[in-house]
């Protein structure tokens, strides 16, 4: 009977810990994935068996998974406030990675583009890791500055420099998609921190500046442009990856014409990377562009509403940040495909083949799942971190004895911020304190 019991007692202890994750973000997140592996199976397969006599892509898109799999694990189990601690080394070896990747003989060369590392068969995209160590170091840095984050001088300016630096060496690559995507999500979380208006708005405009200087002196992205006004124009040139990623929506109609049936893939360049959502559209028709459409904005919903109950400034920052990414990208790639806007070169999160983006972004989504965790429970996160984050919510060590610091909860106390002195960032919505 007493084993009975303990092991009654072990799966109470696994149901709460599993419940307070937010499992309706661990649910889009784990079907896009799974839909993932049937598409780059679906749209890689030919290539894969005519250069490799097997389903070669298949089988590193599940060996991505299972890593991206440990990722989020880890994610999901690692105190976020651990993430605080360690922000400003992983940033900078993030960005001596961005360097040494443009160093020649040290980074991967491919269709004129430097911008990955070759290890043991495998590729490692830096520019894939700053996206999470920026929104980690970011969130740390502006949650510190308190009423300082409206000053020109002590915030904005810094700011600036940092994110302009790690532009500068994303766009040297050049990699002008993910570019936009970093300086898009920062410059948001900018202002979702409660800076200046006015400095928001000299952001977008030094941003907007530097995207046309770049479209000025690089030919290649100056003729997307003009492509993207008038794609039939060039249907050989740069305007073909349109034309063709137009075809294939057109071909699927309302319910597609079947997995494994797209022709488009055969004529699509990078058919199970970057135009992904093109073959999707064709196979899966319409109301399966729709699905993923909407499991990405149940993600976005999911991550703003873990951002608005976080305990803290930082978690609140960092959700948001790390949301803002996710999505930020894939309606990047699918403003991309269906011809929105100008093309760039972005993978489509859980989706595009591709380990460096998926294994990143799992991690990105482990780490909102743990802030989730801590805003499910009735105390702050530093017990969690304190008694090692045991995963039981009691906060209790040893001997069952209940030893937590009695501290006033910042829930209890929505003006807990300005009572220390720091300015709240700025409110999404409703209160950071409110309960759902």
């Amino acid at each position: 009977m007493a084993a009975v019991a303990e092991v009654r007692t072990v799966e109470r202890s696994w149901i709460r810990r599993a419940s307070s994750y937010d499992p309706y973000l661990l649910v889009s997140v784990l079907a896009l994935a799974a839909l993932g592996v049937i598409m780059v199976y679906s749209a890689s397969i030919v290539v894969a068996i005519n250069y490799y006599g097997s389903s070669y892509f298949l089988e590193r898109e599940l060996i991505f998974i299972c890593l991206g799999l440990v990722a989020l694990v880890m994610g999901a189990r690692i105190p976020y406030l651990w993430w605080k601690r360690v922000s400003a080394p992983i940033f900078g070896l993030s960005v001596l990675l961005l360097v040494a990747v443009l160093v020649p003989h040290v980074g991967h060369s491919s269709n004129g583009a430097q911008r990955w590392f070759q290890f043991a068969g495998f590729q490692i995209q830096p520019s894939e890791i700053i996206k999470v160590t920026l929104a980690i170091y970011m969130a740390s840095w502006l949650a510190s500055k308190g009423d300082k984050v409206r000053s020109f001088k002590d915030c904005s300016m810094p700011f600036g420099i940092i994110l302009g630096v790690v532009c500068a060496l994303i766009l040297i690559q050049p990699d002008l998609g993910t570019t936009v995507v970093v300086a898009v999500s920062m410059i948001s979380l900018f202002l979702v921190a409660g800076s200046s208006i006015l400095h928001f708005l000299l952001g977008i405009g030094a941003s907007s500046v530097l995207t046309i200087f770049t479209l000025h002196f690089r030919r290649y992205q100056g003729a997307r442009l003009s492509a993207w006004l008038d794609p039939w124009k060039y249907p050989t040139g740069a305007g073909y990856h349109t034309i063709q990623a137009l075809l294939a929506l057109g071909l699927g109609g309302l319910t597609g014409v079947g997995l494994g049936n797209s022709q488009q893939k055969f004529f699509l360049p990078a058919p199970y990377t970057d135009s992904i959502f093109a073959v999707t559209s064709e196979e899966l028709g319409l109301l399966g562009a729709l699905c993923v459409v909407g499991l990405f904005l149940v993600l976005g919903y999911r991550g703003f509403k873990i951002a608005m109950k976080a305990p803290d400034d930082f978690g609140k920052l960092l959700a948001v940040g790390l949301t803002t990414i996710i999505v930020i990208q894939a309606f990047l790639n699918i403003a991309v495909i269906t011809s929105s806007v100008p093309f760039t070169g972005v993978p489509l999160p859980f989706i595009s083949y591709g380990g460096s983006s998926l294994i990143v972004s799992m991690l990105a989504v482990g780490i909102m799942l743990n802030i989730s965790r801590h805003s499910a429970t009735s105390h702050g996160p530093a017990e969690g971190i304190k008694h090692g984050d045991r995963g039981d919510n009691t906060g209790r060590s040893d001997g069952g004895q209940d030893r937590r610091p009695r501290l006033s909860s910042a829930r209890s106390h929505p003006d807990a911020a300005t009572l220390r002195g720091r300015r709240p960032v700025r409110d999404l919505g409703v209160s950071a304190y409110s309960e759902d």
